[in-house]
């Protein structure tokens, strides 16, 4: 298809998802599974990324272009490898490892973002200072972009993408309820932005290691549309979500409240061996025990 029927469709979408012009919006998205323009390009690795910069500015300006000069637009630009001892993060040149989009959101004039150097946002639009900027040193949580998501009324977009596989915020709502199944790391990472190096202890909540279960968002997106909160239409088979911060905050509030458990796969006990056996060297370091439980026994780990 054309520019112009690819903007037409990208924009049926934001019409059934209810996109406004001034709407401040938090993006998930799957650059193969949305409407684009048809490019041509030659056998190239350069053409071909050549292209995919394209793709890119399209969806880039088709989404500004709607939400208009009062609107703000956010971007993940998260940056797994900066988790690794001795990791630089430069919030001006470390790139982001969550598609082409994020990456090409992340290098654009008057965008900017914010510090963490696991799960930093970028932003563009009337509100993007107020939300990224002078946060705290936790991915989640008070000080985070995130606590901050309900005062701007933020929009969940998931473009390409349903809500359950790109909603990082359900962290947010799992520290503020304080599961067991994650837990508060540091990590020991030099942040740096425009060459001034940011002294601070970076911290997020995040899965313990070592043991075999995953997050798993289906609960919150069966609640959502439950309470008829999950706005939803399709493009050529693919699902493209929206959900208000409001609705995604409250129902996932009563669900941890219900079962600790609500947004990971497996059934889970988690406790403390506080022995001295354990370790009679240090013995305030307590032993974790995870407990699985399944049908019909149980296996602790």
């Amino acid at each position: 298809m054309n520019e112009a029927d690819a903007n037409k469709e990208l924009n049926d979408i934001f019409d059934h998802l209810m996109i406004n012009s001034g709407d401040s919006v938090m993006l998930g998205i799957d650059m193969g599974k949305i409407p684009l323009p048809f490019y041509p390009a030659s056998l190239s690795k350069e053409a071909f990324r050549e292209r995919e910069e394209k793709w890119c500015q399209f969806v880039f300006n088709t989404l500004l272009e709607r939400l208009g000069e009062n609107g703000t637009l956010l971007v993940p630009t998260y940056t797994y490898c900066c988790g690794k001892p001795g990791s630089i993060f430069d919030s001006n040149t470390t790139r982001s490892e969550i598609g082409p989009f994020t990456e090409y959101f992340r290098k654009q004039p008057r965008v900017i973002r914010s510090l963490h150097p696991l799960f930093s946002i970028a932003g563009i639009g009337k509100h993007s200072h107020e939300i990224l900027t002078n946060t705290g040193s936790t991915a989640f949580a008070m000080g985070s972009p995130f606590s901050r998501f309900i005062d701007y009324g933020i929009k969940f977009l998931c473009l390409g993408v349903e809500i359950r596989n790109s909603i990082t915020y359900v962290h947010h709502l799992e520290q503020y309820t304080g599961v067991w199944h994650r837990y508060n790391k540091r990590f020991d990472c030099e942040v740096f932005d425009n060459n001034i190096k940011i002294n601070r202890e970076w911290s997020a909540f995040v899965a313990f290691r070592g043991i075999d279960y995953t997050s798993d968002i289906s609960s919150l997106q069966i609640g959502l549309k439950a309470e008829q909160s999950l706005f939803e239409t399709k493009w050529k088979g693919n699902f493209n979500h929206m959900a208000l911060v409001k609705d995604v905050h409250k129902v996932g509030y009563d669900l941890l409240m219900k079962n600790s458990l609500a947004f990971v796969n497996r059934n889970m006990l988690f406790s403390f061996d506080d022995s001295e056996s354990f370790n009679s060297q240090a013995k305030d370091t307590g032993r974790l025990v995870v407990t699985v439980i399944n049908d019909s026994n149980s296996e602790t780990i």
